[in-house]
């Protein structure tokens, strides 16, 4: 009789401990599986290509080398046209992959920071840096979306990656202080949007930052010699 109880003892422990086994490999299972389709569903979030605006590029690099230096400012900045899925309308909304956004400050601290898919990639310090001024985010009064509007609305193209005389892909953006040969004295905040006139020519159309209006528009034509020369670009 004892023996017959010890076992039924056995045999039910052995059945609660391939029970617990069970239970167990199908949880690992389990999470063996939310933890792969977790990861492919962020695999995927990789592949989004995320584009800013000019003024979201400033903002987001602003953070960072605001940790570096005090009392920064811009100097320069521009689109950098190495997006992954190359584009003629590409910055067609004033939106890039790709920005480097140049800060500087009384002290000569310089601080370039290079920004990619809506996060900051590269972030570099220097002594010294040239430029023509500093300036605010808040001293330009249009923003890249407001000035390839008022470029496409007097002809100016995206370049086409597929043409295989155009070098640069959709619209580009450029903002510091310049000024122009004949008057260099007057700088102002140019914000210049870089692409193609309607002849397939490079060209870049230059707003004044503070007010939108045109300070200067250029396209780049072959001479009968063969050299490259600016011409002023007849939009009206």
């Amino acid at each position: 009789m004892n023996n017959r109880k010890i076992t039924l003892f056995f045999i039910l422990l052995c059945l609660c401990f391939f029970c617990f086994l069970f239970v167990s490999f199908y949880a690992y299972k389990n999470k063996q599986n939310i933890t792969h389709n977790s990861f492919e569903e962020n695999s995927s979030d990789l592949n989004i290509k995320i584009e800013l605006s000019l003024e979201e590029a400033v903002k987001i690099a602003y953070i960072e080398a605001n940790k570096l230096f005090p009392n920064l400012r811009l100097t320069e900045v521009h689109s950098y046209d190495n997006d992954d899925d190359i584009s003629n309308v590409a910055g067609n909304d004033g939106k890039r992959q790709w920005w480097y956004v140049n800060f500087g400050n009384e002290l000569d601290n310089y601080v370039s920071i290079l920004i990619y898919n809506g996060e900051v990639c590269v972030i570099e310090k220097f002594d010294s840096n040239s430029n023509n001024g500093l300036f605010d985010l808040e001293d330009l009064l249009i923003t890249s979306e407001e000035a390839v509007k008022k470029s496409k609305e007097i002809g100016l193209i995206g370049g086409d990656p597929l043409e295989k005389n155009d070098w640069a892909s959709g619209y580009n953006f450029k903002v510091e202080y310049a000024s122009l040969i004949d008057n260099p004295e007057d700088k102002k905040i140019f914000f210049e949007v870089i692409g193609y006139s309607p002849k397939g020519n490079f060209t870049h159309i230059d707003f004044d930052a503070t007010n939108g209006e045109i300070i200067l528009a250029e396209e780049e034509v072959t001479t009968q010699s063969g050299s490259l020369e600016w011409i002023k670009y007849n939009y009206k």
